[in-house]
């Protein structure tokens, strides 16, 4: 049962461009259902939304069985044709006096037109040379495109070349093109394609030139292209080249054949060092090297050969195969191998010493040496100045350590050297400054103290050999870096101590006093004095140390300064003047003072009274007060009495005294009596003469009659 297909009907496209037509087909037969292929790629049974064209389909069913429709041709209603009635060319180039004239038909009038100049009339008028194209679009919008529409310009110039050169050599620029002009109106005006602006253009290369013609009514021509050519290639090669037999001869040639360029030719041959050789094309006797030619055609155009080399065929040569130098300036063990190269046959040698016909030699000095050497053929080779050095190898020296250094300063070590060479005498320099020459293969320095050292040997070869460095290390000093001192507290106590740190030397240290009843680095228990040690490391290195010195304060003293009191009247008074020890100072009058602070206690009763002083380290001192008693109330009257001025300058004055006989006493605050003068100048008034006393501060004790006052005063001056 084969596939068969029936075309339903088919609707044209509309118009140009709507792609509105339409295919309908029926399928029977075969295995449904099918499958469809286009020619369009569409894969439906109908084709809609198609343009005019030609159209076929595979139809295959569901058992792979294919069949092709015929070709269906799908037509176009109300087409629109465009009919090119007349064309008027312009009147020149440049010139825009040209016009196209049309003839629409078909499609649904009234027709709109669009130039691709953008006009919309029915004809092209005023139009230049060039393409154009038209689009006319009928009343349903179906539309028609005429392309290609060509304006060409009328010729009104004749034109041209009244001289033409060619560039003289390949790769040139001395072209030149000159052109002659009529037809048009004059002036006319040039553009070349190489820029220029006037009827002739020049320094050109080979290639393609156009020039445009414009006139005065701006009608143009392009005129070209002028083809300008250059010659072959200036070209030479060397059809021969011999080299030269022998080192240093000069039977060498360089042939050469040039073409191209402009015949004649003229040559110029020159050597590595820009010498004229010769001025032919072909050169002879030539040595070996480097050599150029240049070469000039009848046109000026250059041809260069360069790095010509002219070898040496043989090039018999020397080789320096070995050197053996002298060890030592003074020895003879120098070697010299030489080999020949390049030569032809048999190589035959000589020495400048004379001592040798072959390709070495031996027993050799330092210095230089030089050898010559011929091959079969003659050629000759020299070597010179192959130097025999004298490498001066070191002489194999150990120095060593015999005797170290106890004690820091010490200068008693000692080092001994030994040389290993077997050419004695030796010459020993010492960096110490020693220097002796032996025969033996060592030797000893002594008496050296710390440092560097090293030695220098010269054998009987003069070879020359120096020790590495060698330190001899003494021990650091010994030295006391910390002294650690804990002084006495209180007078006559026993309990200062002395601790040292030591370093330095080589430890453990034995430290000896000089109070010969302590040792070690720290002593306890000690007594105020002055101490120092002698210290002694396990190397009995000593060192002494200086003096320490352990303070004590001064024992504490005390002044008493009492008033008596009346008795069965507690209206005696103590003050006590206190020196020594270390201030400030606690005082403990005691109980039986009504436990009184201070230096001064008052509101005292005949007796004795039990005193404690402390000072600020601790230290104690008891001592006995005693208050005396007197009968009667007849006492001086401390509020009577005034002294002024206070503070005074060299004088004071005293008033208020009625009872006979006063003594007056100045008292310093270290406790120091003073014993001053005194004038009575009327009834109880004293003047006292200050003047030698230092300023400070004082007590005036007065006393008269078996009774005493106390008065502080300042002395200024």
């Amino acid at each position: 049962n084969p596939i068969e297909y029936t075309l339903e009907y088919t609707i044209p496209e509309s118009c140009d461009g709507s792609e509105d037509g339409q295919i309908v087909i029926s399928v029977t037969g075969g295995e449904p259902p099918y499958q469809f292929k286009w020619s369009n790629n569409s894969a439906d049974s109908i084709l809609t939304g198609i343009s005019a064209g030609k159209y076929m389909c595979v139809i295959q069913d569901s058992a792979g069985c294919e069949f092709y429709t015929d070709t269906i041709e799908l037509g176009k209603e109300n087409s629109i044709i465009i009919e090119i009635t007349n064309t008027i060319a312009p009147s020149c180039t440049g010139a825009k006096d040209g016009s196209i004239i049309i003839n629409p038909s078909g499609g649904i009038q009234p027709y709109t037109y669009l130039w691709n100049t953008l006009d919309t009339t029915k004809d092209l008028v005023n139009a230049g040379p060039g393409l154009y194209s038209v689009t006319v679009t009928d009343s349903t919008g179906c539309r028609n495109i005429y392309n290609d529409i060509e304006l060409k310009a009328n010729t009104i110039f004749d034109i041209g070349i009244i001289n033409k050169k060619d560039p003289g050599c390949f790769d040139g620029k001395n072209g030149k093109i000159s052109l002659f002009v009529s037809g048009g109106i004059p002036p006319y005006t040039y553009k070349w394609s190489t820029g220029d602006t006037l009827s002739t253009t020049e320094n050109l290369k080979s290639g393609d030139y156009y020039c445009t013609i414009t006139d005065k009514n701006l009608c143009y021509q392009v005129y070209g292209p002028i083809v300008l050519k250059n010659p072959e290639p200036l070209t030479s090669i060397i059809l021969a080249k011999d080299n030269v037999t022998c080192e240093g001869e000069e039977n060498g040639l360089i042939e050469i054949k040039t073409t191209g360029g402009t015949p004649p030719y003229s040559f110029i041959w020159t050597n590595e060092r820009g010498d004229y050789l010769n001025f032919n094309d072909d050169i002879y006797n030539l040595k070996a090297g480097i050599y150029s030619l240049s070469i000039v055609d009848s046109k000026g155009c250059h041809k260069n050969l360069d790095s010509i080399e002219i070898e040496t065929i043989d090039s018999f040569k020397l080789i320096t195969d070995s050197i053996n130098h002298v060890k030592c300036s003074g020895s003879n063990d120098g070697y010299i191998q030489v080999s020949g190269a390049n030569g032809y046959g048999n190589y035959y040698y000589y020495w400048n010493n004379g001592e040798s016909l072959t390709n070495n030699i031996d027993s050799l000095f330092a210095g230089t040496y030089s050898v010559t050497a011929t091959d079969d053929l003659g050629c000759k080779a020299i070597l010179d100045n192959i130097e025999v050095q004298n490498l001066n190898i070191p002489v194999d020296v150990n120095i060593s350590l015999l005797d170290s250094l106890r004690c820091y300063g010490d200068s008693n070590a000692s080092l001994i050297a030994t040389v290993n060479s077997q050419h004695s005498p030796y010459d020993y320099n010492w960096s110490a400054g020693s220097k002796r020459i032996k025969i033996h293969s060592q030797d000893t320095l002594t008496g050296l103290g710390a440092g560097f050292f090293n030695v220098t040997v010269t054998d009987n070869k003069g070879c020359i050999g120096t020790s590495e460095d060698i330190e001899i290390i003494q021990p650091s000093q010994i030295q006391i870096t910390d002294v650690d001192v804990d002084e006495i507290l209180c007078f006559d106590d026993n309990n200062g101590r002395i601790s040292l740190d030591i370093t330095g030397g080589v430890p453990e240290y034995n430290v000896f006093w000089n109070d010969s009843m302590h040792i070690g680095e720290e002593i306890i228990k000690l007594k105020a004095g002055t101490y120092r040690c002698t210290i002694t490391d396990q190397n009995n290195c000593k060192i002494e140390s200086n003096d320490i010195i352990l303070n004590q304060p001064d024992d504490i003293s005390v002044t008493i300064i009492s008033n008596p009191a009346h008795k069965n009247y507690a209206d005696g008074s103590a003050k006590l003047l206190i020196q020594g020890g270390v201030s400030p100072y606690e005082i403990d009058w005691g109980a039986n003072a009504n436990n009184q602070t201070g230096n001064e206690a008052i509101n005292l009763s005949s007796g004795g009274y039990d005193v404690t002083i402390t000072d600020f380290n601790g230290c104690t001192k008891i001592i006995k007060v005693y208050i005396t008693e007197i009968d009667g109330i007849n006492n001086i009257n401390d509020k009577q009495i005034s002294v002024y001025p206070n503070p005074g300058y060299n004088f004071i004055y005293i008033s208020g005294i009625n009872l006979k006989s006063p003594y007056f006493e100045l008292i310093s605050i270290s406790g120091i009596s003073n014993k001053i003068k005194s004038e009575k100048l009327n009834s109880g008034i004293y003047k006292i003469d200050i003047s030698n006393l230092p300023a400070g501060s004082y007590f005036l004790r007065i006393t008269a009659a078996g009774f005493t006052s106390y008065k502080n005063i300042t002395i200024i001056h």
